[in-house]
């Protein structure tokens, strides 16, 4: 069923960062609406920052 709300990853933990086609497991597919549920619900989840992506030469 197709109701038009986006689905999203959502990391199980930050552990695998950056490597996550080696630890598929700990991604979850979710709807957009859920996802943001997760993060109100658990607030650690709200202190993670993205670097900052490099400047190519």
């Amino acid at each position: 069923m197709d109701d038009g709300i986006p689905l999203t990853v959502h990391h199980k933990t930050y552990e695998h960062l950056y490597n996550e086609k080696e630890y598929l497991d700990d991604l979850i597919c979710l709807c957009e609406i859920c996802h943001k549920a997760i993060h109100r619900a658990n607030p650690h989840y709200k202190g993670f920052r993205f670097p900052k992506e490099k400047a190519a030469d």
